[in-house]
């Protein structure tokens, strides 16, 4: 059966529930500031445990509760920019409860709650006022923006360039050239890294980081649980069997 795409008219009004879960957010956790300069130190600020693993290319991310504990898994094969992005994705089904699960690629046109997900972790990220803001303050004009705009603009945010890109295709649709977007693309990805180069940028984020990563205290926290009763050891097992098998974290 033929999947159905979600309609423009149901996108924004996911778009509105989705900025009231990110003004609810940015109520809870006030201390959060804007742009966010170090996602994965801000995800594990919030409480959650990270797991940055490279995985099967469909897998975007998933999310999965021990005890009261929330953790986190994205694909290491993505560049930084977009894992990024897949942190607070994922953070969303953590913090809302909705749409938990594993989650595949190209899944937010066709479901909702995955779309959801998408659009909080877009507005944390780029907040759309701080873009606003940052394109008065540096005489960005959109109708002939450059990729050293776009690039130093995504730079900024901490996002990848194809996430810049997208919001502004959204909050500027008629000015926002769709040409802008070849470069985020995979095959064009040595053009996208020597632009940044000559514009004297970091190329981090367009970039697949060489090592997985685990936050540091994860194996700690699973003891601790395991001691105060909050898991049983047949839990722990399983989870430490996941790690070391499947993840190959207990190397």
């Amino acid at each position: 059966m033929k999947k159905l795409r979600l309609s423009e008219t149901k996108k924004e009004e996911l778009n509105r529930e989705a900025d009231t879960w990110v003004r609810k957010f940015k109520t809870e956790y006030p201390l959060v500031k804007y742009p966010i300069n170090d996602p994965f130190a801000e995800v594990e600020k919030l409480g959650y445990f990270i797991i940055a693993k490279k995985v099967e290319s469909e897998i975007a991310g998933l999310q999965y509760k021990i005890g009261d504990d929330g953790y986190i898994l994205i694909n290491n094969n993505d560049d930084l920019g977009r894992q990024h992005h897949s942190l607070f994705h994922e953070v969303f089904h953590l913090y809302s409860g909705v749409g938990l699960g594993v989650h595949l690629k190209g899944e937010s046109e066709y479901i909702e709650s995955e779309y959801l997900a998408d659009a909080f972790a877009s507005r944390l990220l780029m907040d759309r006022s701080l873009v606003q803001k940052y394109i008065d303050e540096n005489r960005v004009n959109i109708e002939f923006l450059s990729h050293v705009d776009l690039i130093r603009m995504h730079n900024y945010f901490n996002v990848s360039y194809s996430n810049m890109a997208f919001v502004l295709k959204q909050m500027f649709p008629d000015e926002f050239n769709p040409v802008m977007f070849a470069i985020g693309k995979l095959p064009r990805r040595s053009d996208l890294l020597k632009k940044t180069k000559d514009t004297s940028l970091s190329t981090k984020l367009s970039e697949v980081p060489e090592f997985d990563y685990i936050t540091p205290s994860i194996f700690e926290t699973l003891s601790s649980n395991l001691e105060s009763g909050r898991v049983s050891e047949e839990r722990i097992e399983e989870i430490l069997d996941f790690f070391s098998e499947e993840l190959n974290l207990g190397e």
